[in-house]
């Protein structure tokens, strides 16, 4: 059955606790994306999630070669130049909700052209 499943919607953004566990989404993100390999949508609204957080405390090999749609609630900018680095190299469209827009820190050899709508 997990190689059917295509498409995910979890939304936990304002319901239920106050406050969520970064950890816990954390590790929520990189269960949907591990289980479902075959996953193409995806919309993970969490009230905030750093992937670079995520990224560098669980999962530095965490790679989606089949998803195409992603829809991210992110701490700040720098989140997004993660996701962007190559690790969804299949990615077509990424709806983020930013938090926080400030001067990046991260530096990065990307090619990507990336258009930012605020």
């Amino acid at each position: 059955m997990k190689n059917q499943i295509s498409s995910f919607v979890i939304n936990l953004n304002g319901h239920g606790k106050q406050y969520h566990e970064k950890d816990t989404d954390a590790l929520l993100f990189i269960h949907i994306c591990t289980i479902f390999p075959n996953l193409r949508f995806l919309i993970f609204h969490v009230r905030s999630l750093s992937y670079e957080f995520l990224i560098n405390t669980f999962s530095p090999t965490l790679i989606s070669s089949t998803l195409l749609e992603l829809h991210v609630n992110l701490i700040c900018f720098t989140d997004c130049l993660y996701i962007l680095d190559g690790r969804f190299n299949q990615l077509r469209t990424l709806r983020v909700e930013i938090i926080s827009i400030s001067r990046s820190i991260l530096v990065t050899n990307n090619k990507v052209d990336v258009l930012i709508k605020i």
